[in-house]
């Protein structure tokens, strides 16, 4: 399928979203893959770069730029595979772990409508540029804005009006949910985590991503996002037990 016709497809077609969820699948079924997870966000954040790519004729213009990091300054949380596939990329500098763990100690504790508030920084933040650019999470990948002025708003406690191209919004959330339910499909924590504390937990720990896959629950304690609601959470649910037949 045209990549166009693709990405208007998965917005609004349930057999296009569950081919996308079906190839995560695949991919986190492949038990001779150790770096199954990880794999499976890249796959995501692969088609979602792509498809947005392809739906970007008349877009609104972005307001953001290489640079601006205001919105790196806020509440963020991505699911297991994400945080695996960061810590990946991030272990390429031998000093990303003691940056990281500086910036989960300076964020720990403080209160999700404090991060918000631009209160602290994504422990991947150095010099206002992502250093994981290239892994970052769904979230990142979609979060944009046509105002600049929207952003510093609501990065200041102001009122949370950014405007997003609906493209970005809708394809975002598409990955996502074809995200979570292959997860549950295959049995996985399909939770979001707070993404400071949990990348700063497996930094230095590349046999995580293998203990977490074997069932163990590298992320535990750590603050999960519970901003999902019912219908949604539903609709992932629906969405996996189509994947796995039921």
């Amino acid at each position: 399928m045209d990549p166009k016709h693709e990405a208007i497809a998965l917005l609004v077609d349930r057999a296009t979203l569950l081919r996308h969820a079906g190839a995560i699948l695949d991919i986190l079924r492949d038990d001779r893959n150790p770096r199954r997870a990880s794999d499976a966000a890249q796959h995501a954040i692969t088609s979602l770069d792509r498809l947005l790519a392809a739906s970007s004729s008349g877009t609104p213009a972005l307001a953001c730029a290489k640079g601006c990091s205001i919105c790196c300054h806020n509440w963020v949380s991505a699911t297991a595979p994400e945080i695996f596939l960061l810590a990946r990329a991030a272990r390429a500098d031998a000093a990303a772990p003691a940056r990281i763990r500086t910036a989960a100690m300076a964020s720990d504790g403080m209160t999700r409508a404090v991060r918000v508030a631009g209160a602290a920084a994504c422990a991947l933040l150095q010099q206002d540029l992502c250093s994981v650019y290239a892994a970052r999470p769904l979230v990142c990948r979609a979060f944009v804005s046509t105002s600049l002025d929207a952003c510093r708003a609501a990065f200041s406690g102001g009122p949370d009006r950014i405007p997003m191209p609906g493209n970005f919004v809708g394809l975002r959330v598409a990955h996502n949910h074809a995200l979570w339910a292959a997860l549950r499909a295959t049995g996985l924590p399909d939770a979001s985590y707070e993404l400071n504390a949990a990348i700063a937990r497996i930094i230095e720990d590349e046999e995580a991503e293998a203990r977490w896959l074997a069932g163990e629950d590298v992320f535990a304690d750590i603050a999960i996002d519970d901003a999902e609601d019912a219908a949604a959470a539903e609709f992932t649910r629906t969405l996996a037990a189509e994947l796995s037949g039921g």
